[in-house]
């Protein structure tokens, strides 16, 4: 599947969304769900962004992510 900038910026801004605001996280998963993506053999994009998540762990994954990144800034 052939993602557009559409698609991408859907991404992006429910990452933002869900509290991703570290800029390497934010890459780090946006290339695994791009990746699942253009792997997903059909062209339902809401069927193949929602396997991409869940097969990352789901939103709660990534905000428990995003809170560990920022407690080892303050650690640091």
């Amino acid at each position: 599947m052939i993602l557009t900038d559409l698609n991408i910026a859907y991404i992006e801004t429910n990452l933002k969304f869900y509290g991703i605001n570290n800029q390497n996280l934010k890459e780090d998963l946006m290339d695994h769900i791009c990746t699942h993506i253009e792997c997903f053999n059909g062209n339902d994009f809401d069927k193949a962004y929602k396997e991409a998540i869940e097969n990352l762990g789901g939103y709660t994954s990534f905000q428990l992510m995003q809170k560990e990144s920022n407690e080892k800034k303050l650690i640091q």
